[in-house]
């Protein structure tokens, strides 16, 4: 199934961190649904803070997915 990478995201803008985030689409309804699925079944170390399906203004849908800071000692952040 072929994936776009559509933009990287930090949510903490001037942090030195790697990016913790990304938006991702496919070309087929199908495909946005395989990868909510995929992050949904995701192991709880793996799997992402957040991620929704979002609509943009020319019609495209989009995943939005964000993972959180490691915190102390590399544990998840709040």
């Amino acid at each position: 199934m072929p994936l776009r990478l559509v933009a990287f995201d930090d949510s903490s803008p001037g942090a030195a961190v790697p990016l913790r985030g990304a938006e991702l689409s496919v070309s087929a309804s199908v495909g946005l649904s395989a990868i909510l699925t995929f992050l949904t079944a995701q192991q709880a170390q793996y799997k992402p803070s957040l991620f929704k399906k979002v609509e943009l203004a020319d019609g495209q849908w989009v995943v939005i997915v964000q993972y959180d800071a490691p915190g102390w000692m590399g544990f998840k952040g709040p």
